[in-house]
């Protein structure tokens, strides 16, 4: 039986990654607004979510407290919905799955390890987005390879 695994990464958009037995399938970006309920791709059924809450780092943090509150509400809300769907959740840190890369290094290494029907996949989803948010798709889809690696699927 093969395994789906989904990885997000909650920001201002928030980005996703799904795949089956280490293969990326979809990507995209979702909005979650505060005031509304959450709409998230995905259904009810067998499959692990990686969900990236963020981290306080004391000595070196560039973010505002609240909108690491914020951030965590949102990384809450799609535990929440993952585990209503019966997935079995995983928390991250961004350090704990990517460390301390710069994001475009970090983009790039993303972009050579794509079999060539997964760059099929991501690049009418980034060619589709504002050139400010394709980062947290690129996000999404590295932490999906990380997991997907963790499990021991490529």
């Amino acid at each position: 039986m093969g395994r789906v695994i989904w990885f997000f990464d909650p920001g201002r958009e928030t980005g996703w990654a799904v795949g089956w037995d280490g293969e990326l399938l979809a990507c995209g970006l979702l909005r979650a607004y505060p005031d509304k309920a959450l709409w998230m791709p995905g259904e009810e059924g067998e499959a692990k979510a990686w969900i990236e809450f963020p981290e306080y780092r004391e000595h070196n943090n560039k973010v505002a407290i609240n909108d690491l509150l914020a951030l965590a509400s949102k990384a809450g809300r799609i535990e929440e919905r993952c585990l209503l769907w019966g997935y079995t959740t995983h928390r991250v840190k961004p350090s704990g799955w990517k460390g301390a890369v710069p994001k475009e290094i970090h983009h790039q290494r993303v972009l050579a390890e794509l079999r060539p029907a997964e760059h099929q996949i991501l690049t009418p989803v980034l060619s589709a987005l504002a050139h400010g948010i394709r980062h947290n798709v690129l996000d999404a889809v590295g932490g999906f390879l990380w997991a997907a690696k963790r499990e021991g699927l490529r």
